[in-house]
């Protein structure tokens, strides 16, 4: 049989064959692309644009548009120094002298000088949506007015807080463009409501150098260098009077939504989604309720919600109605780290920005200035009432201790404050701890509350005047305690002119008293002599009948004396004492014989006499000394019996010495 005429092609020339095929397709579509392309080019060079620059340089056609796009009647846009021109093939560029926005009076609510706008190839498939697009913009001078009214704030005559069907349409054009740089942007605001002072009416801000990007996913400001001081006026307006200084440097804020929701957000709210990072320089600024901080520098990280700040700064200073003082707080440098979460931010009638919720970390805080330096770290969170509950703990050292009394919080009751202040005389600075945790609207915490605060400090060679018209007691160390509301104290190594005292230690049971009382008590173990000449520098020379005044003594005794003197009536102080002899050896005044080797114990209180019970030896005989009941008609009055026997001599070397 011969062969078919009719073959089957072999799989390799089927697969040269299409791909020969889709060549010359793909060669077609890019030819009839490029034609295209071209078209386009060229009826929006020739036919599109000169309508564009018709549009932006004949002024009917511009109030057409403002009455199409702009709900408010009379607003109208004017526009003066229109060039067009071509960048290159596909880029279109138009320089503009001054667009400038006003309303119905002529009054300018937006002008921009010296604007350069370049179009790029999307800027061909915006005019399809009738919103142009550029691919770079730059303005020279852009110039907006603020305006607040009773219960609203315009910007450019548009309003700033609305819902998204009223958004001004040039908010939501910003956001489709690309890079736009601003080389001066200046703020001119004013407040038309009523009962308003002249002063806080009107105010300006004026920017230098900045960069400006806008998307629809979120816009970015950067701003060289933003002075404080410019913003003072505008922000009394939404916070209670934070009347800041400084300066804020490498200032970046980014909003992460498009420009048109600005409109919709509340200012607490825009404040609770916004990123900023910037360094502070020497910054002061007003808090509620009369704090003051001057001198903050600082790199800012504010993550909406959350941050950190990272202090440095050389002068802190720090101006609080919360501390004993009046002049200023010198905390000079102020180092640490400051991490916070969970910020909320609310509004109310009065202020549209208030704080309700915080919760701080601070680490490796530390303040060392002249006389001071402390070093703390904890926690601190704040949940919209009081002051906040704080937990903390840290070191303080390098305080004199006649400045002690400044670091005390004004709720410490007045005279105990005034004790503070002027107890402590000389001394070494000292060394100390503390602790607090709880609400530090109720510190430092009283009886059964739950918080806790504890404070531990060191003085050394301190002279102490616990007491008006007391002898100074000097302490080699002295240990003062803060538990709570109580304060008390503790010395090992004191002494009270020469006679050195076993312990010392004293008390304020509380010192938010108004009527505070300070109990202290000490214990002489020395010689006779030097505690009745100690005795005497007291005000209770003049007690027991004044036997004191010109008694000497001799061998060992102990004195224990209790304190109890009222600080608001330190003149009124109750005293408490034991004096116990040990084979000691008594002279006194008054033709009553000496005494030699007495033991037993006197008890007395600042007016009288309590007790007492001796023996030992007089007029060369065995004596019993024992105090008796006091009459009835003198409470001041002491009465003792002496029982014992006595020899010749003895009564008859007293007689010639009497």
């Amino acid at each position: 049989m011969a062969a078919s005429d009719t073959t089957t092609p072999a799989p390799r020339a089927v697969v040269e064959l299409v791909i020969r095929y889709w060549r010359r397709a793909l060669v077609v579509l890019v030819l009839l692309g490029a034609m295209l392309l071209l078209s386009l080019s060229l009826v929006f060079k020739f036919l599109v644009w000169p309508n564009i620059a018709a549009v932006l340089t004949d002024p009917q056609a511009r109030a057409q548009w403002v009455a199409e796009n702009v709900s408010a009647p009379g607003r109208q846009l004017v526009v003066d120094g229109v060039s067009v021109g071509w960048s290159n093939w596909f880029s279109p560029s138009v320089e503009i002298a001054r667009v400038e926005w006003q309303d119905s009076e002529g009054q300018s609510l937006a002008s921009l000088r010296d604007v350069s706008a370049v179009f790029g190839v999307r800027s061909l498939l915006s005019l399809w949506f009738e919103m142009p697009v550029f691919s770079k913009l730059h303005v020279q001078t852009v110039s907006l007015v603020l305006e607040k009214q009773e219960r609203s704030w315009l910007l450019a005559g548009f309003a700033t807080q609305s819902d998204a069907s009223t958004a001004p349409k040039a908010l939501d054009w910003l956001s489709h463009q690309g890079p736009l740089s601003l080389d001066a942007l200046t703020l001119d605001w004013r407040v038309t409501e009523p009962n308003v002072s002249v002063r806080d009416s009107v105010g300006k801000v004026d920017l230098g150098a900045l960069r400006f990007r806008a998307g629809l996913t979120g816009s970015e400001l950067e701003i060289p260098s933003l002075p404080l001081d410019q913003l003072r006026g505008l922000l009394g307006l939404v916070m209670p009077d934070p009347d800041p200084s400084g300066r804020l440097s490498r200032l970046v804020l980014r909003w992460p939504r498009g420009l048109d929701a600005l409109v919709s957000t509340e200012s607490h709210a825009i404040l609770n989604s916004l990123e900023l990072q910037a360094q502070l320089e020497s910054v002061a600024w007003q808090f509620p309720g009369g704090q003051r901080l001057s001198g903050l520098s600082a790199r800012l990280d504010w993550k909406g919600r959350s941050g950190e700040l990272k202090l440095d700064s050389e002068s802190l200073v720090l101006e609080s109605k919360w501390f004993h003082r009046t002049d200023p707080m010198a905390l000079g440098r102020v180092q640490g780290d400051l991490v916070w979460a969970g910020l909320e931010l609310e509004s109310s009638p009065t202020h549209p920005v208030l704080l309700k919720a915080l919760a701080v970390d601070f680490n490796r805080l530390s303040a060392q200035g002249s006389g001071h330096a402390i070093a703390t770290s904890g926690h601190w969170r704040y949940e919209g009432q009081g002051l906040g509950d704080m937990r903390a703990q840290g070191s303080i050292r390098d305080v004199l201790p006649e400045q002690l009394s400044g670091w005390m919080p004004r709720v410490v009751g007045i005279h105990t404050r005034d004790w503070i202040a002027r107890a402590p005389r000389d001394g070494r600075p000292l060394v100390g701890e503390f602790q607090i945790n709880g609400p530090l609207a109720e510190f430092p915490f009283r009886g059964e509350s739950g918080g806790q605060f504890s404070a531990k400090m060191r003085f050394e060679d301190l002279d102490l005047e616990f007491g008006r018209n007391w002898p100074l007691l000097n302490a080699k160390d002295l240990e003062l305690r803060f538990e709570k509301a109580r304060l008390s104290l503790q010395s090992e190594q004191s002494r009270i002119g020469v006679n050195p005292l076993v312990r010392v230690t004293g008390e304020i049971a509380d010192v938010l008293d108004p009527h505070p009382i300070l109990k202290m008590r000490g214990q002489f173990d020395s010689d006779l002599g030097g505690i009745i000449e100690s005795f005497r520098a007291t005000p209770l020379r003049n007690e027991l009948g004044g036997l004191l005044l010109s008694a000497s003594g001799a061998g060992p005794a102990r004195l224990d004396l209790d304190l109890a003197i009222d600080l608001n009536k330190t003149d009124e102080t109750q005293v408490l004492g034991r004096l116990e002899m040990i084979g000691s050896d008594l002279s006194l005044e008054g033709g009553i014989p000496d005494f030699q080797r007495l033991s037993g114990v006197i008890e007395f209180s600042g007016q009288s006499l309590l007790s007492l019970s001796l023996k030992g030896n007089s007029l060369g005989g065995a004596v019993d000394i024992q105090s008796t009941p006091k009459p009835l008609d003198a409470s001041r009055a002491t009465a003792l019996r002496a029982t014992g026997t006595s020899k010749a001599s003895g009564i008859e070397s007293w007689m010639a010495d009497a």
